[in-house]
């Protein structure tokens, strides 16, 4: 049985040690043999730096490394070029101070492996000095890969100024790479965000971007195919481990809660590291969202009280997933780009690419929601989780007054700060609690004359909600807003396309920032 690369992003020792590895060297010699410069965007543990190092290794020209692989047999080995490598991966860079500090390293690092002494003044001066000499020395053309190109900016921004500063001075760096083309023979940037079309790169040649570039679509993550073939005996011994039926229920189970990131809405790929975290303790958990969540996102999100795009699949073009501002850049392009959602389809509308997103495995969906909810509340999800047999019961048996008590418990634990003022507020938080526990909701569900705030699928039974808030803290005012829910279910006919099913019932929920009630009705009353 081969070993778990966990951690491990350095090619050589994979190949040597004996670790698993899929091979994605078909992917790089199409890139290498098509074009110069490129730029791939991939959430965080994806693989990018293993990638890197695995180009750097065929321009090393360390052919024994790729024997077995696709490009073994297809590269000139006797070809190989310097590499120069800038990985941004080891600072938070809370400053532009630390930025430019790390970037005098990051070129006096790259300056000693090759035995160059650099005495330029400046940050550009360093890097075309380093640039130039290293291809004077070599006689080669220089190879340029980069690693996290973003981190300095993604790191800041929840901080305009620091963004701002980081901003100008990585500008600058990447436009001196523009100055040197005649230098190299071939560059690669990698990030989480795809700020490539901003005025980050305005002075640099706009690399061709493969991040939704559909041959390249698995060139990062386990295929299904990668997943049966190089780990076939961990899926016979967490088969029996787990104690399941067989293989094959294993491997459901293993893709329901893994697989499901797409590029192109065809070909859907594994996160590595929850694979080969999944393997190793041989038990279900969130071992990708653990590796942590960045605060940013779930800030946003909570502060625009809107959860609708994680709640159900949403269709946009194309053109929308490419953020053009870090300062301005809107929740679903950061859903996107940060893994927690991916494209589940793709039409071709007016010549231009329509895609549908939803959240890609269970693994997102089970960790987002709890961790939201934490954002929500105070109280653990241990207590949470506890009453989940106990509303759906309610929720089954129409017991409004059960029903009622555990919303306000749920109200009761939101800190007083961060309360709401309007519908939109509860609305969220009371379905992301119920997502939390497990129930199939839809929200904001569509008619053709309306829009149901959201519909519970239990499994004889239909729910169909409306929330309403109540600015003031009277009890009449919360029984009117119950009624005033319940006439727009009966006027806008929420309930019709149901009818169909045997078990339909109306819930009117109404909040205000201290209370709520609740109550269901039949539709034989409307």
């Amino acid at each position: 049985m081969k070993k778990l690369p966990i951690g491990i992003s350095n090619f050589s020792e994979i190949i040597e040690d004996g670790y698993v590895y899929a091979d994605k060297t078909q992917f790089i010699h199409e890139m290498i043999k098509f074009g110069k410069t490129y730029f791939l965007s991939r959430p965080r543990r994806f693989g990018k730096s293993l990638l890197l190092n695995t180009i750097e290794e065929i321009f090393n020209g360390n052919k024994k490394l790729f024997e077995g692989l696709y490009i073994y047999d297809k590269w000139d080995w006797d070809k190989n070029n310097p590499v120069i490598k800038f990985d941004f991966g080891a600072s938070e860079y809370a400053s532009s101070e630390v930025l430019s500090d790390s970037l005098e390293d990051l070129i006096s690092d790259n300056a000693e492996k090759f035995s160059i002494k650099i005495d330029r003044k400046t940050l550009t001066g360093k890097l075309t000095q380093l640039i130039k000499e290293v291809h004077d020395f070599t006689g080669k053309k220089v190879v340029i890969l980069i690693d996290e190109y973003d981190k300095a900016i993604v790191k800041n921004i929840q901080n305009p100024k620091i963004l701002k500063e980081n901003k100008k001075i990585l500008q600058n760096f990447y436009g001196t790479l523009k100055a040197n083309d005649e230098h190299l023979e071939f560059l690669f940037v990698t990030g989480v965000s795809k700020f490539t079309g901003t005025s980050l790169f305005s002075d640099f040649n706009s690399p061709d971007d493969i991040t939704l570039d559909y041959k390249y679509s698995n060139i990062c993550g386990y295929t299904q195919e990668d997943l049966e073939r190089e780990f076939k005996e961990q899926i016979t011994e967490t088969s029996r481990v787990l104690d399941c039926s067989s293989r094959e229920e294993l491997l459901r189970w293993i893709k329901e809660w893994y697989n499901g990131y797409s590029w192109d809405g065809i070909i859907k790929v594994y996160n590595p590291f929850s694979i080969l975290n999944f393997f190793s303790k041989q038990r279900f958990g969130n071992y990708w969202y653990r590796t942590g969540t960045p605060s940013f996102l779930k800030d946003k999100m909570v502060a625009k009280n809107d959860i609708t795009p994680i709640l159900e699949n949403i269709s946009i073009f194309s053109d929308f997933l490419d953020s053009s501002d870090p300062l301005n850049i809107g929740i679903i392009p950061l859903l996107f780009q940060t893994g927690y959602l991916t494209i589940k389809q793709v039409e071709i509308k007016k010549g231009r690419n329509y895609f549908t997103l939803g959240i890609p495995n269970q693994e997102v969906k089970k960790s987002l929601f709890e961790n939201l909810l934490k954002e929500y509340t105070d109280k653990s999800l241990v207590e949470i989780h506890e009453i989940k047999t106990e509303v759906n019961k309610q929720l089954e048996t129409n017991d409004s007054k059960g029903l009622g008590e555990n919303i306000k418990f749920l109200l009761s634990n939101i800190p007083y700060k961060i309360h709401g003022k309007d519908e939109r507020y509860y609305h969220s938080i009371f379905l992301v609690w119920l997502q939390t526990m497990g129930f199939n909701i839809e929200a904001i569900h569509v008619t053709n004359i309306g829009e149901i705030d959201s519909v519970i699928k239990l499994e004889e039974k239909i729910i169909v909600i409306e929330i309403k808030y109540s600015k003031t803290e009277e009890e009449k005012d919360l029984n009117k807003a119950i009624e005033k829910a319940f006439t727009q279910i009966r006027d806008k006919k929420y309930f019709e396309k149901y009818l169909k099913r045997e078990n339909i019932s109306l819930l009117a929920i109404a909040f205000n920032r201290k209370n709520a009630i609740c109550e269901f009705r039949k539709t034989k009353f409307f």
